[in-house]
């Protein structure tokens, strides 16, 4: 298969302590099916066919990382910051003129970390209490309230400060 080497994304959270990628290769056919169209299967990297190369959320670079005998590579990093892009490409081939270097792909880390619970100015709530005031919030979070151990219906957005009211 003389084709370039193409890294496919395992989802990476900020939660997670790796970035893993699994080289593609190519197709190849296996047969027909009853309407005479090739079918075709993907191959993938075997061990040590490909080197991976890695730029973490804070440009940290990692590589070359060997794929394993199933087509993945995977760096241990940091947690990576929510929302940022990484960035991997995969080269095979023992030296020029034989070796090909794939395009780089890049993936968001998706934000999994749950917000901090929330918090109260003034710090003291009374049965006179008509607004719930908060601060420090996760922008854009939702702010439930349980009274009595009952969620009530209304909810607050937190504002893009980290300010918010519930009346």
């Amino acid at each position: 298969i003389n084709t370039e080497p193409e890294v496919i994304w395992t989802p990476i959270t900020d939660a997670d302590k790796k970035m893993k990628v699994r080289v593609y290769l190519g197709d190849r056919p296996t047969g027909y099916d009853e309407n005479g169209n090739t079918i075709l299967v993907p191959i993938y990297a075997s061990a040590g066919e490909a080197s991976v190369y890695f730029t973490d959320t804070f440009g940290k670079e990692y590589g070359p990382i060997l794929t394993d005998s199933d087509g993945y590579a995977t760096v241990p990093v940091d947690f990576q910051t929510a929302g940022k892009e990484v960035t991997a490409y995969a080269e095979r081939g023992p030296a020029e003129p034989n070796k090909w270097t794939g395009e780089e792909k890049s993936t968001v880390v998706v934000d999994v970390t749950p917000p901090e619970p929330a918090v109260l100015e003034g710090n003291k709530v009374t049965n006179s209490t008509k607004q719930l005031i908060g601060k420090d919030a996760e922008p854009n979070a939702k702010v439930f309230v349980y009274i009595n151990n009952v969620l009530q219906e209304n909810q607050s957005i937190v504002k893009e400060d980290g300010t918010w009211v519930y009346d």
